[in-house]
Parts: C-alpha cells; structure tokens; sequence
C-alpha cells in the first residue's frame, strides 16, 4: 500500500503552532521531492538507499535549511558522536553523480511496469501514484517533481496478488527480481510484507492498514526493461 502526505499542509500546521515538521525523503531521493521547498523544516533520507544506490552504504542524513536548527543538529552529532566512517562518505559522494541518471531509469521503468502490472488479468490491484487510478494521483503529481518541474512518481511499487500463497508462488517465479527487504538500489528488489518487514505486526492490524497477505513490494531496478517485464509476465503467468 502507498498513502502519500500532503507536505505543503502538514508544514503550514506545524509552522502555526510552533511546531517542527520532519519529511523521511528516503523513497523519493531529492530528484523526486525536496519537502524544504514545500516548507518542511528537515527532510530525512537513509542515504543507504537512492543517494548511495548500490547496496554498500549504511548511512543516514538530516537536511534543513534554517541556521539555528543546523546547528542544534550538529552539537548532537558532535556529542552523540553520530558520524559515518569516512569511506561511506566517498562512496555516497561517487553515487551522488550518477544520482539524476539513476532516479531518471529507476522512475521511468517503475511507470511502465505499473502500467504493465495494472493491466495484467492476474493483479487485482496496482498502488503506484503515476496511475491516474492511485487516489492520490493528484498530489503526487502537485509536489513530486524532478529538477526540471515534471511531474515524477518513484521508483516504488506495490500490487496485491490476492492471497499469500499467490504471493509466495510469485516470488518463488521471479529470476531478476531479488527477495530482499531493502530499497533504493540499481539492484530490482521484491518484498512481502506479511512476512517479512510487517511480520510481527497482527494480521488484523496490518489488514486495517490495507497491508493485505497478498500484497507486494518493487523496487524497481536499473536492469533492462524489458527483463524486468519478462520476468513479471513470466512469474504472473505460473499463477494462472
């Protein structure tokens, strides 16, 4: 399931009532969405994921633009001494020229399988908000945008397959797709949440949160598009 936020609303309130409003940017990278600009005090990223972009990274980032914030921020930082060894910062610097061509790929084939997936006879239900069925299409299409003010949708998407044994089934069928539960990287990812991130969570209190069993998570790779295709048809088709 993918719920978006209104950011613009949530920072005016917060700004109004003395309030600091805090954006996890991770699942859109700054190439998507940048909450500053829609008013939030601090954007989050786990830089791990789209920033760094290979899977050898851990690492986390705290942005604003606002002086005084940055610098309660970094007495933190020095006293908690809470900083990243100096090789994970050189190679999220490297990941961070390629930043914009990645993202461009990532979000470009995320849009097409959606699409693919949406009219596929053995998917019941697609959640990706370039699809002008997602009910928050709207939104996202007002406050995601690359840096050249088109509207842009991620590189994340979630579809429900029915039941869990149809979601184990699928996985069991993909070849390019990895069962893993990070995100964000060139690397194409799979996750089930009913039993993996979401697994300790009750059932019932999942499903009220439309975290369904048969739900399915994509992160969308960098891998040729077709591939990526090829091996959802081939592992939907297992199904029928």
């Amino acid at each position: 399931m993918m719920v978006l936020t209104d950011i613009e609303a949530i920072a005016q309130l917060a700004r109004d009532r003395d309030l600091i409003c805090i954006v996890d940017n991770t699942f859109m990278s700054p190439y998507c969405q940048r909450p500053l600009e829609l008013g939030a005090h601090v954007a989050f990223h786990s830089v791990t994921k789209y920033l760094a972009g290979h899977s050898d990274v851990l690492m986390g980032a705290l942005i604003t633009n606002e002086t005084d914030l940055a610098e309660d921020l970094y007495f933190i930082q020095k006293s908690a001494g809470s900083v990243p060894s100096p090789f994970d910062c050189w190679l999220t610097s490297r990941s961070l020229k390629t930043l914009a061509v990645r993202m461009e790929h990532h979000c470009r084939s995320a849009a097409l399988l959606a699409q693919f997936l949406e009219n596929h006879p053995e998917v019941p239900k697609v959640y990706y908000p370039g699809l002008t069925s997602h009910h928050q299409h709207e939104l996202a299409t007002r406050q995601q945008h690359s840096p050249d003010g088109e509207p842009i949708y991620g590189g994340m998407i979630s579809f429900d397959i029915g039941s869990l044994d149809r979601a184990r089934a699928l996985i069991r069928h993909l070849q390019i797709f990895t069962l893993a539960e990070s995100l964000g990287g060139v690397e194409s990812l799979v996750e089930h949440p009913a039993i993996m991130t979401h697994a300790e969570v009750p059932r019932e209190q999942r499903e009220a949160i439309g975290l369904t069993e048969g739900l399915v998570r994509l992160s969308v790779g960098i891998e040729d598009l077709p591939d990526l295709q090829e091996d959802l048809a081939t592992a939907l088709d297992s199904l029928s």
